[in-house]
C-alpha cells in the first residue's frame, strides 16, 4: 500500500542513507527517496530524480548522494519539472517507466538539441 510516495516499508531506510541533503536538486522537495532495482540507487518521490546512495560495484563516485544526471541535463531537467511538476522515473528499474514516455515527447518539443545531441 504506497505511503506518501514510498512504496514499500524497506524504502523508508532510503531516506536514512543520507542526512548531507535537505532537498533534491531538481525540484527543491524536502529529501525524500525510495529505492530501485539498482544497488545503493533511490529516486526522489516527487520528482523521480535518480541518486546514487551506496557505492555499487564498478561505480566511481567520490561522495553520495550523487546525482545520477549529466550536468548539461540538469537544467532541463529543473526546467521540466517547473514547467509540468510531473514525476519521470529516472532510475535503472525493471519494470517502471512511469513518465519517461511524456518527458521524452516533451524534450523533442522543447529541446530537440539534446536529442541530436546524444544521437552523434
Amino acid at each position: 500500500m504506497p505511503k506518501y510516495g514510498v512504496k514499500f516499508d524497506y524504502d523508508l531506510g532510503a531516506n536514512r542513507e543520507s542526512s548531507k541533503l535537505d532537498k533534491c536538486l531538481i525540484c527543491d522537495s524536502d529529501w525524500q527517496v525510495r529505492w530501485t532495482d539498482f544497488h545503493g540507487e533511490a529516486v526522489c518521490i516527487t520528482c523521480g530524480a535518480p541518486y546514487q546512495l551506496r557505492q555499487p560495484s564498478g561505480g566511481d563516485y567520490k561522495s553520495f548522494p550523487a546525482l545520477k544526471i549529466k550536468e548539461n541535463w540538469i537544467p532541463i531537467c529543473k526546467d521540466y519539472w517547473n514547467k509540468t511538476r510531473k514525476f519521470v522515473f529516472g532510475g535503472k528499474s525493471f519494470s517502471e517507466f512511469t513518465g519517461l514516455q511524456e518527458f521524452d515527447d516533451w524534450i523533442k518539443q522543447n529541446h530537440p538539441e539534446m536529442i541530436e545531441k546524444n544521437a552523434s
